[in-house]
């Protein structure tokens, strides 16, 4: 799987260009930010986005996100 930043691809567009949470908030479902989306990577081969990466370098899969309201949200993480 050949996973490149979505930044760097000039020729790939997302179908959803609301789907682009690069600058948004992420917040885990008690509202705790967590930071905010730096990047998103995309799987090359399948096209499609899979990660989000958080400008501490966190890495969430973009399954486990949800958009709302201009912010990513997440489910609480187990400490």
């Amino acid at each position: 799987m050949t996973v490149e930043p979505l930044s760097n691809l000039d020729d790939v567009k997302l179908v959803n260009s609301g789907q682009d949470c690069r600058g948004w908030s992420v917040v885990d479902a008690l509202g705790t930010e967590l930071g905010t989306v730096s990047e998103m990577l995309v799987d090359k081969e399948h096209e499609r986005v899979t990660t989000a990466v958080l400008g501490s370098g966190m890495r969430l899969a973009v399954s486990e996100i949800s958009l709302r309201d201009g912010r990513a949200v997440i489910p609480t993480l187990a400490v």
